[in-house]
């Protein structure tokens, strides 16, 4: 025996006003978690990194740490991609827009 149920009453609204500011304001909160996310995966690797050659670690040799040139280039390639892979819907409505406007079409 099943049940039908319906949900009933509106849907909600979690931001009510100009639309525009409203992606404005998405695209603020998106960027900031997106900045928050890059620096804890620092914090996690620089942690994994002096783990696997101390063995055991404080809170001193985590904020001295100070990574060699190879580990800063590898950190910020995967910024980098990790940026172009929340920006990207934007890169593809560019594209998109481009190639309209190349077609002579809008």
């Amino acid at each position: 025996m099943s049940i039908e149920r319906a949900v009933k009453g509106k849907r909600p609204v979690f931001v009510a006003g100009d639309p525009d500011e409203n992606i404005n304001r998405l695209l603020a909160m998106v960027s900031a978690l997106g900045a928050e996310i890059a620096v804890l995966r620092d914090r996690q690797r620089t942690l994994e990194q002096l783990l696997a050659q101390r063995g055991s670690i404080t809170l001193a040799d985590i904020e001295e740490f100070q990574p060699d040139y190879e580990d800063l280039a590898e950190r910020s390639h995967w910024q980098a991609e990790f940026l172009r892979r929340i920006h990207q819907v934007f890169e593809r409505e560019a594209d998109a827009e481009a190639g309209a406007a190349a077609d002579g079409t809008d």
